[in-house]
């Protein structure tokens, strides 16, 4: 006689699709989701296809039963002209074409950040600015809604991620603040508009991913203690842990709607 699963088996055979899987957040929600749903395909996006390569290496070295079952295509979705026709190739590729929907959609992509004062905003460059963080998580809905990508159930998520400032306000911000807020509105509509699917929000605080790689070491440690003193728990967010959010968003078929800090901590404290 054998233990139940019922718990243990609820991603089983789930084909899940990761933009911005191959570093950070996105990377570790691949590895968490290989490692709970040892029978998932797990599909990433990154607009560079060597990064493409070098995250599937590593996940198949780290889970050798998911050879095979590990894939990539490359995304742009920095310029607003090519972004719709970018997001249904990518979704027709995840769904061969249709013929076999997604079960999860995980959003974790970024971009580099044009922080400025704000007298010296333009438009062309706040529009540009929300293209990743904020245009491109929409359009992946609306295409999902026009094409039926995903399986409609109760079962299926949608996840979003955004960032505390959209709630704690950083001086020259102003633009990525106002996106990072607006996503939380986002969820919240698109749980109704996608329903039965699933749409919930994750808001990480300060974590420390291969961004901070290439900072020189002094310079790194002066960063981390800042961020260490801007959380509740004393410690940047690890990536594993973080990744737990991704995981509980996919299995809780109750959850929509909801918006999930994992911060440390940070919005129980003052300004940065």
């Amino acid at each position: 006689m054998t233990d139940s699963t019922k718990y243990h088996s609820k991603l089983a055979n789930a084909r899940v699709l990761i933009i911005g899987g191959t570093s950070g957040i996105g990377f570790g929600s691949a590895e968490i989701t290989l490692e709970h749903a040892p029978t998932s395909t797990v599909l990433l996006s990154s607009s560079v296809q060597s990064k493409i390569d070098n995250a599937i290496s590593r996940l198949e070295k780290s889970y050798p039963s998911a050879v095979g079952r590990v894939h990539g295509k490359t995304v742009d979705l920095s310029n607003d002209e090519t972004m719709e026709s970018q997001i249904s190739e990518l979704l027709q590729w995840a769904t061969s074409n249709g013929t076999k929907q997604l079960d999860h959609l995980i959003f974790t992509a970024g971009d580099s950040v044009d922080i400025r004062p704000l007298a010296e905003n333009t438009l062309a460059q706040v529009k540009r600015s929300g293209n990743v963080r904020y245009f491109a998580p929409l359009m992946f809905a609306t295409a999902i809604a026009k094409h039926n990508f995903m399986n409609i159930s109760t079962q299926s998520s949608f996840t979003i991620t955004s960032g505390v400032s959209g709630v704690r306000p950083i001086p020259h911000w102003a633009v990525y603040c106002g996106y990072l807020a607006g996503l939380q509105g986002l969820t919240r509509s698109l749980a109704l508009d996608m329903k039965p699917i699933r749409v919930n929000l994750i808001t990480p605080g300060p974590v420390e991913t291969e961004m901070w790689d290439g900072f020189p070491v002094e310079q790194r440690k002066v960063v981390m203690d800042s961020l260490e003193r801007s959380t509740a728990t004393g410690k940047v967010g690890r990536v594993e842990d973080l990744a737990e959010s991704y995981l509980h968003c996919m299995r809780d078929a109750n959850m929509t709607g909801s918006w999930i800090n994992s911060d440390g901590g940070t919005l129980l404290l003052g300004p940065y």
